[in-house]
């Protein structure tokens, strides 16, 4: 763990070298490592919001090897983005909500494990990417349908996300601009869902190719989690993965790298992810949440938010979860 410590330290001093040869040098390297081509004036700017963001990760990295911190950043493919700029490219606006309310009980509170992983139990699908469309609602609504289809079958099947932004605007879903994945479940009831194989992912609304010779999978109603309580969301996930919405337009939150997430983000929800399972780490309660930014993105595409009482939780992941039931 020493050996581990002492590596990343002198990486993180070879790499924040005020020195702007080395400096160039590192942003030379972190263009070729993740593919980034601009023009020159573009690049003029990006190389200014580069070091920005370099500074900033090396500022928390060391509250994080001085054990101040109980998560790590680094220089991810979005590190040349001002926070503004990714929130408009990533993020998103929530729909006015969804006029029908899921009707599911709340799960059992009592004699809950200490920890759960729906991933580990072969229950979620490997990590996607939504790329630039605001379809984060979508992946969140697919991961609870493939996680719910999963304990009913025993198999694990991808769904399909472009379905859902072609075809539920009437359900208040508005395709690459937002959506909510209660309204999606509703979708699902009256219409079904095929599969990714199926119906790919490109990124983009398009015109609705479905029928219901394609559908493979259904629902019967969803329920709708108690906001504000802890106990509630995690007797939700010990139950299944459950959708969520929680803001993630921070700067820590879009560099995060590693360990319990307890950054400064807000409650004005911009996000739609899924909580896969709970536990602690480093004596630190968390929510293990999928993400859909590439398994390149913190821990290979999850991030463990942290778990703390009632309210609204870190990020807001109290206020707006949901899942289906089959």
């Amino acid at each position: 763990m020493l050996a581990v410590l002492a590596i990343a330290a002198v990486t993180l001093y070879t790499l924040n070298s005020t020195d702007s040869s080395v400096e160039n040098h590192s942003f030379d390297a972190w263009k070729l490592k993740f593919n980034k081509k601009y023009t020159t004036k573009e690049e003029s700017y990006r190389v200014g919001v580069w070091l920005q963001n370099f500074a900033f990760v090396e500022a928390h990295n060391k509250r994080f090897l001085a054990g101040l911190e109980s998560y790590d950043l680094e220089m991810n493919e979005f590190a040349d983005l001002a926070s503004e700029e990714f929130g408009a490219k990533y993020l998103i606006k929530f729909p006015e909500s969804v006029t029908s309310k899921c009707t599911g009980s709340q799960a059992p509170t009592l004699s809950l494990p200490d920890e759960v992983d729906w991933a580990a139990k072969g229950a979620v699908t490997a990590i996607k990417n939504q790329g630039q469309c605001g379809s984060c609602w979508a992946f969140s609504t697919t991961g609870s349908l493939e996680g719910v289809a999963f304990k009913k079958s025993g198999s694990l099947v991808s769904f399909s996300e472009q379905q859902l932004v072609d075809c539920s605007k009437s359900y208040g879903n508005e395709g690459c601009n937002g959506g909510w994945m209660n309204a999606s479940f509703f979708y699902v009831k009256d219409q079904g869902i095929t599969t990714e194989a199926k119906y790919p992912y490109h990124g983009v609304g398009s015109t609705c190719k479905y029928t219901e010779a394609d559908k493979v999978f259904t629902v019967s109603d969803c329920t709708e989690v108690t906001a504000d309580k802890e106990l509630a969301l995690t007797a939700a996930v010990a139950l299944n993965p459950v959708s969520v919405a929680i803001q993630a337009n921070h700067l820590s939150f879009q560099l995060y790298k590693s360990g319990v997430y307890t950054g400064n983000c807000g409650t004005k929800l911009d996000h739609g992810v899924l909580a896969v399972g709970y536990g602690t780490i480093g004596g630190k309660k968390h929510f293990k949440v999928k993400n859909s930014w590439g398994a390149t993105w913190g821990e290979k595409g999850y991030i463990y938010i942290q778990r703390e009482g009632d309210g609204k939780g870190k990020c807001g992941i109290y206020m707006a979860a949901s899942y289906p039931i089959a």
